[in-house]
């Protein structure tokens, strides 16, 4: 480092090297998966209309908030070895509950209605 803050060529180049390398870095963490935060799946909805569902092939479960289609497909194909086509995301808005005096609302949260690929299953919601 030069008197007032002025750098040395040295010091530019060093910097210009350490850019470079970090943006590489950082586009190989891009390309090894899209899952950031982890498991987005909540749960499995099982209700009478999701098991209709399962038969052609289309699965639901419900997901975190701030879940996307991106997130939801890296995990669903991880976690059940499956292939995904189409993936359709639903929010669930608050509903105002009152409980005697007090008054609130329920959770608001979000739900994914999965379509996999012909011929593939969930064995999950097959059993029930």
């Amino acid at each position: 480092m030069g008197i007032f803050k002025k750098k040395a060529k040295d010091d530019r180049e060093n910097v210009k090297d350490v850019k470079k390398t970090n943006s590489s870095i950082e586009s190989e963490n891009a390309n090894l998966n899209y899952s950031t935060k982890g498991n987005v799946l909540i749960s499995p909805i099982t209700t009478e209309k999701t098991h209709n569902l399962a038969k052609e092939g289309k699965y639901a479960f419900s997901i975190k908030r701030d879940a996307s289609k991106r997130n939801v497909k890296y995990d669903i194909e991880k976690e059940y070895e499956v292939n995904v086509e189409k993936i359709n995301i639903i929010k669930i808005p608050a509903k105002r509950r009152t409980i005697k005096h007090n008054k609130g609302y329920q959770s608001v949260g979000k739900k994914a209605i999965v379509t996999l690929k012909k011929g593939e299953k969930i064995a999950l919601f097959e059993t029930a």
